[in-house]
């Protein structure tokens, strides 16, 4: 929504930058008077005149996203190349208006064709509105890039972002025809005696925009490919596609690459549906699981043994591809599974509130301790074995001694739900959290302090999952279609990201050569760590 404000308020703001609309607007409105009957007294006519205007300024809207959205899509890391052009176009647009030369001055011969249905005509007035003015507006070809497309949802929120920012600048064309002549005069009036000063204006804003953009999206973008050079290359593995459910889960077990997903609903549209657990080695398929009847959502290994719960409110112990238990602990969906470091201990959480610990042996599973927490998210223990952490829908992370079963801190500091947490896996690690607010967190256990709170540049989406590589060097999370990686060495700014998922990731792992990522088109990606 915040989005949609935004635009809606770029719109407003064009209204005044007369070097774009001025040129149109006497005959638009000579144009919609003289359509609309005898000494203009037929107002509805007007009024209807203008809202198809309108429309045709919408339509064009919808054009552009498409557009953009089909660019974004066809060439990866486009934004890189297209934003130090863009920013110092509009720099350089606002040099030129700040001394005075208006740089769509040709612009004002330009005339919508005159068709001899006036409907007609007045459609293609509202085309010729779009493009002539978004010239003025650079800056949200930035913005459209940045919400910008890769999976339906995201290309939905480009086509609504362009219609809230045409319905901004727009609105006149409704409102203006309505009004008094006198009124109409005024406005056109006022916007002509003032065009110098505004178009000095509009260059002031123009170059703090770009200068603001070449810093907070140029230079960085810029820092990080010095970073990526720096960095042993990562390469690119292979691609793994059987699922055809979103990917909720992955481990790294002995034998391989566990994966696992499903519909992500209480079973109610589970007809056909995938709910195999699958098994990947050397970047192919060795063997699926076969027998859940619900989604996946969490999956964790002790090394031969996977534990994996989901929506059927059972955790699944599994060897070899074989389920050798079912845990019965839980009422409703497990949320979360994880095994201790040294595999002797296994938590679940689930719906019903509670997280469940049990002691393994000669995989055995005894129910140990019940711990009360509703509203959990998520759960990870530390390499020790001796805390306990748990996220939360309230924001917070609450900190558990295993040994005592009892919370001894509640950590604050995200402000929306928790959706994963992962403890570094060195003693006396750091506690990384990633929440539904953008934003990744490191916490000090010992103080219940933020360490550091990690941002991704242009990232509005809810960041789903975080793991670290298994020597604690690497922090990886996966927000939106990306996956950002992060080095101990420095937590200033991301260390590489990939951009190759085409929907939402969902879910993450390491082994000690690979990094996995899993997404809601079922696909699954490989990343190999540096030497």
């Amino acid at each position: 929504m915040g989005e949609l404000v935004t635009a809606f308020g770029l719109g407003n703001t064009a209204i005044l930058n007369n070097v774009c609309l001025l040129p149109l607007y006497p005959g638009l409105l000579a144009f919609l008077a003289g359509n609309a009957g005898p000494q203009q007294q037929n107002r509805a006519r007007m009024g209807l005149l203008g809202s198809i205007v309108l429309l045709g300024v919408l339509t064009m809207m919808i054009v552009v996203a498409l557009l953009l959205h089909l660019l974004n899509a066809a060439t990866e890391d486009v934004l890189p190349i297209l934003l130090p052009a863009i920013y110092g176009v509009v720099i350089l647009l606002g040099v030129l208006m700040i001394l005075g030369f208006n740089p769509w001055a040709r612009f004002q011969s330009v005339r919508a064709p005159m068709l001899s249905n006036p409907y007609f005509t007045a459609f293609s007035y509202g085309l010729l509105l779009g493009p002539m003015t978004l010239p003025c507006i650079a800056p949200l070809i930035i913005t459209a890039f940045a919400l910008g497309a890769n999976d339906a949802g995201k290309l939905i929120d480009g086509i609504l972002y362009f219609l809230a920012f045409g319905l901004g600048f727009g609105w006149p064309l409704v409102v203006l025809p309505l009004v008094a002549v006198q009124s109409q005069r005024r406005f056109i009036g006022w916007m002509t005696q003032n065009h110098g000063l505004l178009t000095r204006v509009s260059g002031v804003l123009l170059i703090g925009i770009g200068v603001v953009g070449f810093m907070t999206e140029v230079v960085p973008n810029w820092r990080q490919g010095d970073d990526n050079a720096k960095v042993a290359r990562w390469e690119i593995g292979p691609v793994l596609q059987d699922h055809t459910e979103p990917v909720y889960a992955l481990t790294f077990a002995e034998s391989g690459l566990v994966s696992a997903g499903g519909v992500g609903n209480s079973g109610l549209f589970n007809s056909g549906a995938d709910f195999d657990i699958r098994l990947w080695s050397d970047g192919g398929l060795i063997t699926t699981w076969a027998g859940l009847t619900n989604s996946t959502e969490s999956l964790a290994t002790n090394g031969d043994v996977v534990a994996s719960g989901g929506w059927d409110g059972q955790v699944h112990i599994w060897r070899d591809g074989i389920e050798i238990a079912a845990l019965d602990g839980h009422t409703t969906r497990i949320q979360a599974v994880a095994f201790s470091a040294a595999g002797d201990l296994l938590a679940t959480g689930s719906e019903d509130g509670l997280v469940q610990l049990w002691t393994v042996e000669n995989n055995t599973f005894i129910q140990q301790l019940t711990l009360n927490h509703s509203r959990l998210t998520s759960l990870a223990f530390n390499v020790e074995g001796t805390l306990l952490v748990t996220g939360s829908l309230d924001n917070t992370l609450w900190l558990w001694d295993v040994a005592m079963g009892a919370r001894i801190q509640t950590l604050t500091g995200h402000s929306n739900w928790v959706q994963g947490v992962a403890f570094q896996p060195v003693a006396g690690g750091l506690l990384a959290s990633v929440s539904a607010d953008g934003t990744a967190r490191l916490w000090d256990v010992t103080t219940g302090m933020t360490q550091h709170t990690l941002t991704i540049t242009g990232q509005t989406e809810p960041i789903n999952a975080v793991a670290w590589s298994p020597d604690g060097h690497w922090l990886a999370v996966a927000g939106g279609a990306r996956v950002v990686v992060w080095s101990q060495d420095d937590f200033s700014r991301p260390a590489i990201t990939f951009r190759q998922h085409r929907a939402e990731v969902l879910s993450l792992a390491f082994n000690t050569q690979w990094l996995a990522s899993g997404d809601e088109a079922g696909v699954i990606r490989l990343w190999q760590l540096p030497d």
